[in-house]
This record gives structure tokens, C-alpha cells and sequence, in this order.
């Protein structure tokens, strides 16, 4: 009984994981994307490199619990 049972939680997760990789994780990965050049164009002044330290910033304070 408990060879079937990991073997079933292997396959499951196994499962699991290729669901994410495939689907999950790029809409992820895209949404950052988005969100990152939309912090980036809407702060038109300054250089870029001070463009990312402010979108960071903003990002941190609205994701992240400092």
C-alpha cells in the first residue's frame, strides 16, 4: 500500500510540475514583464537605471512586507 501511495504522489506532482512550467510560469514570467515596463514608461524622467531603482521601489512596498 505504501508503494502505491508514492507512487501516486509522484505522478501527481510530477504532473503538477509540468502544468506550471508549461502554463503557470510563463503567464507569470509575462506579467512581470508587463508590469515592469509599465513602472519603467510611466516615470519619464530620469535614466533608466534610476527608472528600475524607482519601479523596484514601488514594487517592494506593494509585494513586499519590509
Amino acid at each position: 500500500m505504501k508503494r502505491v501511495v508514492d507512487f501516486v504522489a509522484d505522478r501527481t506532482a510530477s504532473n503538477f510540475i509540468k502544468k506550471f512550467r508549461s502554463g503557470l510560469l510563463q503567464e507569470s514570467i509575462t506579467g512581470g514583464k508587463e508590469r515592469v515596463l509599465d513602472q519603467v514608461l510611466s516615470n519619464p524622467e530620469g535614466s533608466p537605471s534610476a527608472k528600475m531603482k524607482a519601479s523596484r521601489q514601488g514594487f517592494y512596498s506593494m509585494y513586499c512586507l519590509l
